[in-house]
């Protein structure tokens, strides 16, 4: 079962950003992609391990996704991005394509720790927190630069048909998806500011091909077919059947095949007890991956509907107290309509997920004049301190 069970570690973790590097277990390398020009050398991966070893990117990750850091977390993560401003700007460079590139190589099964990968999300944290502590200083126009930068590091990944850039491509667009709704607490008040963040999600945001991922996938496992024999081949085999079952409904609402994909995922490993396991062969939870894209989805509508409903304010001055069902989004989880309340002088948004934790899939706005605090900055903190000091 220990294969089974990292598998499905594996997956659960591709949209969260651990720092630590852990083993490849990947079986058989296909030929390199290379999503764009020229090549990016091996100090990228070496200083963002180093960032990682040193637990600031672990500081900054946290950081990213506390909902309002405090005085402390902000001017911590402004002098840890001052010492590594050299792998900010190639960071910067990366998402905007102008020089560097990343080889992404193809794996089955899918590896989430290739120096791709590590690449991609090192360079995600750092453009997010760079981001918030640009919107703390007032540098609005900068900070929504970088927001800009991240969609464009995730389309990038985008090109490359393989699941594991897909998953590393939706987690680094449910960190920006993040950073935008730390945007509207902080500035939803602003018209001008709302305006210019509806129009930069409109022109970034792009969901996450899951169904081109898993045909490229698929392409791996014709290839693995061609080179094994016996019984590694009638394994291989096995787990195709089921891929190609599973890509006409991993395109449908989650809702509607959440217990179809999860019949396979059981299947799948009822069949490998007996002979899968002991040879080592590869298995796919296609339930895992749906709820991913559910999630992707649920992230993106709670962001989008927040913008829309902001404009509407700073347009008609006032919230709705219903919203308009006839163009209201689904809920991905239910397909219900998705949560709405008013509330006061601001609204909760929510979609009702029962397997994950309601906080990742719910936004509170209430108009507010001042998030922040603003005293002199406090010194002789160091780079590293533990994300517990931030409280």
């Amino acid at each position: 079962m220990s294969v089974i069970w990292r598998s499905r570690c594996v997956l659960t973790m591709a949209c969260l950003f651990f720092a630590t590097s852990f083993p490849s277990w990947a079986t058989r390398t296909a030929p390199t992609q290379v999503i764009s020009r020229a090549p990016v050398g091996a100090d990228m991966v070496a200083q963002i391990r180093a960032l990682s070893e040193s637990g600031e990117l672990c500081f900054l990750s946290a950081f990213c996704q506390t909902n309002l850091p405090s005085e402390v977390a902000f001017c911590q993560a402004e002098r840890t991005l001052k010492l590594h401003a050299d792998l900010l700007y190639q960071a910067e460079r990366l998402a905007g394509g102008r020089s560097a590139s990343v080889p992404c190589t193809e794996h089955y099964p899918f590896d989430l720790t290739s120096p791709a990968a590590t690449i991609f999300r090192g360079s995600a944290i750092l453009l997010v927190a760079a981001s918030r502590v640009s919107m703390r200083k007032g540098e609005k126009d900068v900070a929504l630069r970088y927001e800009k930068l991240l969609f464009q590091l995730a389309k990038r990944l985008g090109a490359n048909p393989c699941l594991s850039a897909c998953l590393t491509q939706a987690a680094i667009e449910r960190l920006a998806l993040e950073n935008l709704r730390f945007f509207l607490a902080v500035e939803g008040k602003n018209s001008a500011f709302v305006k210019e963040a509806l129009a930069c999600y409109r022109q970034g945001y792009i969901l996450p091909n899951f169904v081109s991922a898993l045909k490229g996938e698929r392409r791996l496992l014709l290839c693995e077919c061609a080179t094994r024999e016996g019984q590694a081949k009638d394994d291989t085999t096995e787990v195709l059947t089921r891929l190609n079952k599973a890509l006409p409904l991993v395109t449908k609402p989650y809702w509607q095949v959440v217990d179809k994909l999860k019949a396979l995922d059981r299947k799948g490993m009822n069949g490998s007890a007996e002979t899968g396991l002991k040879r080592g062969a590869p298995h796919a939870f296609y339930a895992d991956i749906a709820k991913v894209r559910a999630d992707v989805m649920a992230q993106s509508l709670l962001t989008r509907s927040a913008l829309e409903l902001l404009a509407w304010r700073s347009a008609s001055g006032r919230l709705p107290e219903r919203p308009n069902l006839s163009h209201w989004p689904r809920d991905p989880y239910t397909g219900h309509a998705l949560g709405y309340s008013k509330i006061r002088n601001g609204f909760h948004l929510y979609c009702e997920d029962s397997e994950t934790p309601s906080w990742n899939h719910e936004f509170f706005w209430r108009s507010q004049d001042e998030l922040f605090h603003r005293p002199p900055a406090p010194k002789g903190l160091r780079p590293g301190l533990m994300v517990a000091q931030q409280s």
